[in-house]
């Protein structure tokens, strides 16, 4: 019987997508916060790191979500959902005046930093789709001269939507098949040993405090003189610099 693998992410900065696999750069939780929880058919398993971090803060490294076949070979094959794009908020909607820029400033203005991310998730296969789809505002923020910011009142905040504020990524492991967790290519948890009969569900959380690491010190330009930003709560994912995800499989 197969297993059913989830991984819900609940925000993160898609990455031009050039190659066969998807990246998504993302900030930790809080020291004292877990990046990830590990559910086996609904329950927490003994034995993980309490607090469980993906990466350290600033660590620059690599997370990679493996569908493993039975040779400990990593399957590849991406798809998306019909509706994933529709869905997911890109930074040219956002920042609309920037929709007639050539390529080149369009990149300066808006493009991410891969570099400036903590981590990058990293997917070779897994059929993505948007969750937790609905409206939200984004207010404007003034750059003040010692660098912090004020929500500007005088505008009327932006309402987006419906948007996804999660992304699922789902898999089905045949008999033999595994999934696991690598970080820099050193496999740091792994579904092999474990007794699992129906579901593996993985969540990759995010705090509120990360909003304006995802959506101003993320991108290439950080410079601009305001910067839209989402209301209280987690930050939305987003696609800032287009290719999305595309289906490779």
């Amino acid at each position: 019987m197969p297993i059913n693998v989830t991984v819900t992410l609940d925000s993160g900065s898609f990455l031009p997508m050039t190659e066969k696999y998807c990246e998504i750069g993302y900030f930790v939780c809080e020291r004292s916060c877990s990046d990830i929880k590990i559910f086996i058919d609904g329950e927490e398993p003994d034995g993980l790191p309490d607090p469980f971090k993906l990466c350290d803060a600033g660590a620059r490294s690599t997370i990679e979500f493996r569908h493993n076949d039975i040779n400990d070979g990593t399957k590849e094959g991406i798809d998306v959902g019909k509706s994933f794009h529709r869905q997911l908020l890109h930074f040219k909607e956002l920042y609309e005046n920037n929709l007639g820029l050539e390529r080149e400033l369009y990149e300066q203005n808006l493009a991410v930093e891969r570099e400036r991310f903590d981590c990058v998730l990293m997917f070779r296969s897994g059929h993505f789709r948007a969750s937790m789809v609905k409206k939200r505002d984004f207010k404007t923020h003034t750059v003040l001269p010692n660098g912090s910011l004020l929500h500007d009142k005088t505008i009327e905040p932006r309402t987006f939507g419906p948007i996804a504020h999660n992304m699922i990524v789902s898999f089905s492991l045949a008999p033999g098949e595994s999934f696991e967790l690598a970080r820099d290519n050193k496999v740091f948890w792994t579904s092999k040993g474990k007794t699992i009969k129906e579901r593996l569900e993985i969540e990759v959380a995010v705090d509120n405090a990360t909003a304006v690491k995802f959506y101003k010190e993320a991108l290439r330009d950080s410079n601009k003189t305001s910067y839209l930003l989402p209301n209280q709560g987690d930050p939305p994912p987003s696609c800032p610099l287009p290719p999305c995800p595309r289906s490779t499989s």
